[in-house]
């Protein structure tokens, strides 16, 4: 039902002074999810948000037990900017009991915006019950996440140590394939992290369906055909396009701590339309980059006149304070590429199904070296300007012994 009103009129509860009408009132920050209950006692919840100058300010909530949920948002002077369920300026659509009510709005100004929880018709309102709601930011933050990566985390009752951590920058347009492979002895497993509505959300993955045939083929390695009946040597899971509503981001770890090499192929990705840039994020696991580095080649897939080129954020730490410089590299051996990077012409991998991830001599490839934690920046591009097509990216590193295990 729509509801005609005056905005300036129709007010939600924060602007209340009977300190009986008001429940929680306490800090909230951006992916967290929170719980509340409503009450006629008690009809709005205030949560604190710190949030920066262009900051999209992305609140949902969703009722329960009754409750039809209503939210608003005070800036940092304490004025309505927003509320859920506003779609006009006089036009007012409220969400039924159970429903779910979401606002969006761009902060102008830095400062602490408070977070309105109420029920459609605040203080006149009837329904009452409980909700969960979640904020999140609906852009990139300007400064990136630089948080500690975890030496081990468990997967159920497995205890998993990181080798590798990847992380998706950008909204994924297009279905994945991430395939993890072993090379000698390593126990791949995957732990994706993605969001939705109601914040993070954490799954492992061994599974080896649809990989029995996949064949590798590596420098000094020659064949490698993975079998059906081996599921502690590969790992895969796919990622539906359209599911994930902001970062993802892949753990690649070995069950139990066992050592060894490995690979990992994302297979999927595309540079479309003309002039596409794609984005990720990747980090060597903290055990491994003690002493040894990652391999990252991206390798055009299929018929297509893609030129895959390469780039990564250097830090420049020479003193000259000239600030940090992008690397580029479009064919390997050339074109800037490290002289580190060793060729991939005629190495890749051939899945089951036929798909050819082969490398020739216009493959790239960057190296991220030994004794750096950090969370390295990473694009995608093609050197041709008009060109477009499918790639994928093939990722190799090893996972050492731990000491403890070494010294046994």
């Amino acid at each position: 039902m729509l509801k005609k009103v005056l905005f300036s009129v129709v007010l939600l509860a924060v602007v209340a002074t009977t300190a009986l009408a008001q429940g929680v009132d306490e800090p909230i920050v951006y992916d967290q999810v929170v719980e509340g209950d409503i009450s006629d006692e008690e009809f709005f919840d205030w949560w604190h948000l710190e949030a920066a100058a262009g900051d999209i300010i992305v609140v949902t909530m969703i009722g329960g037990d009754g409750l039809a949920p209503l939210i608003g948002l005070l800036d940092p002077t304490r004025n309505l900017v927003a509320r859920s369920d506003q779609v006009a300026p006089d036009t007012l659509v409220p969400a039924p009991p159970d429903g779910r009510a979401q606002l969006e709005f761009a902060a102008p100004t830095s400062g602490n915006y408070i977070i309105n929880a109420t029920r459609d018709g605040n203080l006149e309102g009837t329904t009452t019950g409980t909700y969960t709601l979640t904020v999140r930011r609906g852009n990139p933050a300007d400064i990136r996440e630089n948080d500690l990566q975890p030496v081990e985390f468990r997967c159920g009752e497995t205890l998993v140590t990181t080798a590798t951590t990847l992380q998706f920058t950008q909204d994924i347009q297009q279905d994945l394939r991430i395939r993890v492979y072993s090379l000698d002895g390593f126990e791949p497993l995957i732990r994706i992290t993605f969001s939705d509505e109601l914040g993070d959300i954490e799954d492992c993955f061994i599974e080896s369906d649809g990989m029995g045939g996949d064949q590798l083929m590596l420098p000094d390695m020659g064949v490698l055909t993975y079998e059906d009946d081996a599921p502690e040597t590969v790992a895969g899971f796919g990622l539906i396009a359209g599911n994930f509503t902001r970062r993802v981001t892949l753990t690649i770890g070995s069950a139990d701590g066992v050592a060894g090499r490995w690979v990992v192929v994302l297979e999927g990705l595309s540079i479309a339309p003309e002039g596409d840039v794609d984005a990720l994020d990747a980090r060597i696991g903290p055990l491994a980059a003690a002493n040894t580095d990652m391999l990252i080649y991206m390798v055009t897939v299929g018929t297509t006149r893609l030129n895959p080129q390469m780039g990564i954020l250097v830090n420049d730490d020479d003193g000259d304070d000239d600030g940090n410089y992008w690397q580029a590299c479009n064919d390997i051996g050339r074109r800037g590429c490290p002289d580190s990077v060793p060729s991939f012409d005629g190495y890749g991998v051939i899945l089951a199904d036929g798909t050819e991830i082969i490398g020739d001599q216009f493959t790239a490839g960057l190296r991220l070296s030994p004794g750096d934690v950090s969370m390295q920046e990473l694009e995608f591009s093609s050197f041709a300007p008009n060109a477009t097509g499918n790639y994928a990216l093939v990722i190799m590193g090893e996972l050492p012994a731990r000491e403890s295990a070494q010294d046994d």
